[in-house]
């Protein structure tokens, strides 16, 4: 039983329920809403905040990373 496989830009199904189809068309609205908007973000993981901050940029975010509240608040 072969099942032929689909091209990944062929498949139109949102992948979560709500989710538009048409990503890259929500991800750009998405970035105009929060456009000057600023997060402060507050971490001791290196990792974890360069994370966030790649994901809230994406989005649209001015994100600020700090290690510890003291170097936030400095």
């Amino acid at each position: 039983m072969n099942t032929p496989l689909t091209p990944l830009q062929n498949l139109a199904a949102p992948a979560f329920p709500g989710q538009s189809s048409d990503l890259m068309t929500e991800r750009n609205s998405t970035r105009t809403e929060h456009a000057g908007q600023r997060i402060a973000h507050i971490d001791d993981d290196p990792d974890i905040r360069d994370t966030v901050k790649r994901i809230l940029h994406v989005n649209g975010y001015a994100v600020e990373s700090y290690q510890t509240m003291r170097d936030f608040t400095t």
